[in-house]
């Protein structure tokens, strides 16, 4: 269940305000929206531009298994620097690709409450359980998983 609605009686400005007393304490909140046909679910970071970072997004996958990955990418990102598009990483043994967003402004709604509609997102595009990516047409995630900008693909 969402905040708003464990909270009837709140309001859009009291979600922002608990939105960043988390963010103030823990660096980051990760903000999940379920999955409504036709829309797949998303998840995605809200803090990290306050640090000049751009924000991370995750589709296709519900909240229980996207906010783990959140965190597994936040800590492996410390150790290895400053993600950019086309870089592939391994997070948990799952092989993901990064993606610049398109339109964040499009996604990220609290995050652009929060800082503006100048933030930059990136996606973190993950394979399925055969490696195959969701640009393939033989991917077969369990979800739908939209891409929401253009690969960035390096020459051989």
């Amino acid at each position: 269940m969402c905040w708003l609605c464990d909270n009837p009686e709140a309001s859009q400005a009291d979600y922002l305000r608990m939105a960043r007393e988390k963010i103030a304490s823990h660096g980051f909140v990760i903000q999940s929206i379920e999955e409504s046909e036709p829309y797949p679910p998303f998840s995605y970071t809200v803090g990290r531009a306050a640090h000049g970072l751009p924000e991370l997004v995750i589709t296709g996958l519900h909240h229980s298994v996207a906010q783990p990955l959140f965190t597994a990418v936040v800590a492996q990102s410390t150790g290895i620097g400053v993600l950019t598009p086309g870089d592939r990483l391994s997070v948990d043994g799952k092989p993901m690709e990064v993606v610049a967003l398109s339109d964040p402004t499009a996604h990220l709604y609290i995050a652009v409450a929060v800082y503006g509609p100048q933030i930059s997102a990136l996606q973190l595009v993950h394979a399925d359980d055969h490696g195959i990516w969701p640009w393939s047409p033989e991917y077969s995630g369990a979800y739908r998983q939209p891409v929401l900008g253009p690969r960035t693909v390096f020459p051989s």
